[in-house]
């Protein structure tokens, strides 16, 4: 956008420029210029993001547009919101004909598909960035996926037709699985586990691929150098257009967090959005039964949000989570097996090879061995990606 945005400008200095975008998929409010401005409205449908333009045909407003000019909000999604802002007082009033025509059609979509069918009942909540994963927090969605999830993987081959045998674990071998975090796209909530929860924590259909036979001192290494790397990992000696390991709205939130994080706030537009601040005296009662919900700071401040919600710590998210299993012969630890298979989603392999790369150093005849040796672990991606692999622990524990 940036460079959209200097190229424009060469052309015309003194036009206002607004922007809508929502790759990111987050709440964000930024000021480019003094006469330019970009709004982003959440991601999915959590928010309807509501922009307001005013002066910009005034000359006396020019030179302080950005605090007189312009106002936006972020309303979130719902029933009771859209009623109160069409200034209807019943379901009977706000619904229209076009409308529930659209919700039927909906409803007979979801019917039809089964996204309603039930696997089991979730015990509780799992969360992306709500939990704490640096710290083991048993709330997150990593770790689960960590410690119960990827462990059930098992090699199996679907459509390869006779061009690969079926690969053969060593027993004495240890195993570690690799998955990029952007392929986890949503919270796993407590109650039913559905079709559409399925879909909804993680849709992809991806295959796995292995590394047999790495040394573990070398396999060890993989996890944190791909989660020291950035987000889209550049490097000389490598392609730039490798896939991104984090989804857009855990890029747009770390980016956020790593702000917060070296240069703290310095100024009360910055602060973290604070419900007790917000409110006045006769609400402070009222707060503790207020929801958890967006609490939004912004360049234009932290009075964005339609909605006043209590404040959800967020916590960054890794690049990559990896789940580690031991020899069957009894090793229990990286430096107890010699060697390791690494198994990792064929989306990443590009990532994988470049973090070989780096942890076999100079040793390019190691490199090279391991990466002509890699092939496929499973590739049945509509019975064993992530979302099903969830389903199944699912339907072993919580049915």
């Amino acid at each position: 956008m940036y460079q959209l945005h200097n190229i424009l400008r060469e052309y015309f200095p003194d036009t206002y420029i607004q922007y809508f975008g929502g790759h990111s998929h987050i709440r964000d409010f930024t000021i480019v210029d003094e006469l330019s401005t970009g709004l982003q409205s959440g991601r999915y449908c959590e928010t309807v993001g509501f922009l307001s333009l005013t002066n910009f045909t005034d000359a006396k407003f020019h030179d302080d547009f950005i605090h007189t000019g312009i106002d936006r909000k972020y309303i979130d999604f719902n029933i009771h919101s859209f009623m109160h802002h069409t200034n209807k007082s019943s379901i009977h009033d706000f619904n229209t004909e076009r409308g529930l025509k659209a919700s039927k059609e909906l409803y007979n979509i979801s019917k039809d598909s089964k996204l309603s069918e039930s696997y089991g009942f979730v015990p509780n909540n799992f969360y992306m960035a709500a939990a704490d994963y640096r710290q083991g927090d048993s709330r997150s969605l990593m770790r689960f996926l960590e410690n119960s999830i990827l462990p059930q993987l098992k090699p199996k081959l679907c459509d390869l037709d006779g061009n690969q045998d079926l690969f053969q674990p060593n027993e004495s071998n240890a195993r570690a699985i690799i998955i990029n975090t952007g392929s986890v796209r949503y919270d796993l909530y407590k109650g039913d586990f559905t079709k559409n929860t399925l879909f909804t924590v993680s849709p992809f259909k991806n295959k796995w691929r292995v590394v047999p036979n790495v040394p573990s001192e070398i396999a060890s290494q993989i996890q944190p150098i791909l989660n020291n790397a950035g987000y889209i990992i550049k490097n000389e000696d490598q392609e730039t257009n490798m896939p991104e390991l984090l989804s857009p709205y855990q890029r747009a939130l770390n980016h956020k967090l790593e702000s917060i994080e070296q240069h703290g706030f310095e100024s009360s537009s910055q602060k973290p959005f604070n419900v007790l601040e917000t409110i006045s005296d006769s609400l402070l009662s009222a707060a503790g039964k207020l929801s958890y919900g967006y609490t939004t700071s912004d360049e234009l401040g932290d009075d964005g949000d339609d909605t006043i919600h209590k404040q959800l710590k967020l916590y960054q998210v890794p690049n990559v989570i990896q789940s580690y299993e031991e020899p069957a012969l009894g090793a229990n630890a990286f430096d107890s097996a010699d060697l390791t298979d690494l198994v990792y989603y064929d989306f990443i392999e590009s990532h994988i090879f470049w973090a070989l790369k780096i942890a076999c150093g100079k040793n390019q005849e190691l490199f090279n061995t391991l990466t002509k040796n890699a092939v496929f672990y499973n590739n049945c991606a509509e019975e064993y990606n992530v979302g099903h692999l969830l389903k199944q622990y699912v339907v072993d524990h919580w049915s």
